[in-house]
């Protein structure tokens, strides 16, 4: 009998600490919103932050519905990138952030560009520069390439005939 309770015990004590939930604030594309909301953040004990950027349609040049460059100013003056950076030093070290690079590649009839390509190397550079600008990459503890992607190419019905490229 004193097993069983002690074993009893056991389960709920390890049930309680598995219960236990990480409280985050998603900002979606409002990114530059925690600056704004610093105190708020603070009191509420949060421990991650989650934002995203378009760098698709914030620092890539499209024509005719293909990548053909990327606007360096436009990253290297990002207020989008300031502002989070800011928040990110206001909340200090226990806060996790979050960055996902959103990539709507549905918006183009070229879709997803081909592994090695040009348009795909024009993607991986917006990245690379993002990341360096304002040490932004130092800082961010969890890095998304892609909106959702693991939504984007779960679903047979929903993924479009590039969805494996878009994994690559």
């Amino acid at each position: 009998m004193k097993k069983t309770l002690l074993l009893l015990l056991l389960a709920l004590l390890y049930l309680s600490k598995a219960g236990a939930q990480e409280l985050g604030a998603n900002y979606n594309e409002n990114i530059a919103q925690p600056i704004t909301e610093i105190q708020m953040l603070r009191n509420s004990e949060i421990s991650w932050v989650r934002g995203f950027i378009n760098i698709h349609s914030e620092f890539l040049t499209v024509e005719n519905n293909v990548i053909v460059g990327i606007n360096e100013d436009a990253i290297r003056n990002s207020s989008l990138s300031r502002q989070f950076m800011a928040a990110r030093a206001s909340l200090g070290e226990g806060v996790k952030f979050i960055l996902s690079l959103k990539i709507p590649f549905q918006n183009d009839e070229g879709l997803v560009p081909e592994v090695g390509s040009e348009a795909c190397e024009y993607v991986f550079k917006a990245a690379r520069l993002l990341l360096e600008s304002f040490d932004m990459g130092r800082n961010i503890s969890l890095l998304v390439m892609g909106n959702e992607p693991m939504w984007e190419n779960w679903n047979a019905d929903l993924r479009s005939d590039d969805a494996d490229d878009y994994k690559d």
